[in-house]
C-alpha cells in the first residue's frame, strides 16, 4: 500500500472514530482486529461475551463498534489476542459511545485495573466455546 493510500485510510479512519476528539487522552492508530467484550450488569453479574470489531488503538484505550450502544462509566474487560496468539484480558471503561451510523456505535473505551469480579470462563459463549476463536471470524 503506498503512503497516500495509508493517509487516506487513517485519515478516514479519523473522521470516523473520533481521532483528535478533544475526549482522547492520546491519539490513536487504525487496530482492525476482533476483541471479546464483557461488562458489569446492574445487579453484580457479568453479561454475555460480544466479539466486537476494534477500529482503533492508543495507549490509553481501545475503540470498538458495537450495535448497542453502551453508557460512559460502565466497567467491563476486553480479552484480545497478541500477535503471538496468546491472549490478554483488560480491564475497561467506557468511555464514550457516539452513533456513526448504519445501527452502529463507536464505544471508546479506556483501560483501567480489571475489575475483581472478572473472570477468564467470562468469555466462553453458553456452550463453553470461546467467541474469540471461532474460524468465521476473519482477522
Amino acid at each position: 500500500m503506498t503512503d497516500t493510500k495509508r493517509a487516506a485510510r487513517v485519515t478516514a479512519a479519523s473522521s470516523d472514530h473520533g481521532v483528535g476528539d478533544s475526549r482522547r487522552d492520546a491519539d490513536g492508530v487504525p487496530f482492525d482486529r476482533f476483541v471479546a467484550l464483557v461488562l458489569l450488569v446492574g445487579d453484580g453479574g457479568v453479561s454475555a461475551v460480544q466479539v466486537l470489531r476494534a477500529t482503533e488503538l492508543s495507549p490509553t484505550g481501545i475503540c470498538v463498534k458495537s450495535k448497542q450502544m453502551m453508557h460512559p462509566q460502565t466497567q467491563g474487560a476486553i480479552q484480545i489476542m497478541r500477535q503471538d496468539g496468546t491472549f490478554a484480558i483488560i480491564g475497561v471503561e467506557v468511555r464514550h459511545c457516539q452513533y456513526v451510523g448504519d445501527l452502529a456505535h463507536a464505544i471508546g473505551l479506556r483501560f483501567v485495573p480489571l475489575h475483581e469480579r472478572f473472570r477468564t470462563t467470562d468469555f466462553l459463549d453458553d456452550d463453553g466455546r470461546m467467541p474469540l476463536l471461532d474460524r468465521r471470524l476473519s482477522l
